[in-house]
């Protein structure tokens, strides 16, 4: 399995542990004790990888733990995972072509690395607001908020008092981004639940290379207003 080393920094204006990861700066927590801090630290990590599946973005290695460094070690489905899609952008694989090789569908394979909702629960919900302020508190110029309960997220946007960006977030955040590719049609598959398709231009594309390669076959294209003459 895969073991991240994990730091813990004093905070020494508000108490407790700072969580960090130096090879996955996306997970970010806190904890009022070294175990608490720990405990968070492991929800922290698994949450911020879904970022990666969700953008198919290669994860980076654990990078070698210093001396007496803590680790947190994921389960072995969310290593296999990370191997899974690490490999299949290595190799230039698409989730539908992986799915031809499997013989199982396209929806099985997304499965596999999918989103899901965070911060249904409570605790999990306060875990998500704390990670919020504490990045607040570090400095950032923004948070986005992804796959979250809108009540949520209108909370954490009405505590913070740097912008809140929303994917699959509601309406109560201070901006929303979608994906350009998901938004113009452009992803194979039907989209996710906070996607909307403002345009088909996948299959617009497919129709207009398969009429191309059509007219070319028959002859028609090029045709005489698309060909030159020996005339100025």
């Amino acid at each position: 399995m895969l073991a991240y080393p994990v730091t813990l920094t004093s905070d020494k204006t508000d108490g407790g542990y700072v969580v960090t990861f130096r090879d996955i700066p996306e997970a970010i927590t806190q904890g009022e004790t070294v175990e608490e801090a720990l405990a968070m630290a492991a929800e922290a990590l698994e949450s911020a990888l879904e970022f990666y599946f969700e953008g198919r973005r290669p994860v980076p290695m654990p990078s070698p733990a210093k001396r007496r460094q803590h680790l947190v070690e994921l389960p072995a489905s969310l290593t296999a995972k990370i191997l899974l899609l690490n490999e299949m952008i290595h190799q230039g694989v698409r989730p539908a072509e992986l799915a031809r090789r499997l013989g199982t569908t396209p929806q099985a394979v997304n499965r596999l690395g999918g989103y899901k909702v965070q911060g249904r629960k409570p605790q999990d919900a306060e875990r998500i607001l704390t990670e919020a302020r504490v990045l607040e508190g570090a400095g950032v110029c923004a948070v986005v908020l992804e796959c979250v309960p809108a009540e949520l997220a209108k909370e954490i946007t009405k505590r913070l008092q740097i912008p809140t960006i929303g994917i699959g977030a509601g309406s109560h955040c201070d901006g929303q981004v979608l994906v350009s590719d998901d938004l113009l049609g452009l992803t194979e598959g039907p989209p996710h639940k906070f996607v909307k398709r403002y345009a088909d231009l996948r299959a617009q594309a497919v129709e207009a290379v398969s009429d191309y390669c059509r007219e070319v076959r028959e002859g028609s294209f090029p045709g005489p207003e698309h060909s030159f003459t020996d005339k100025a």
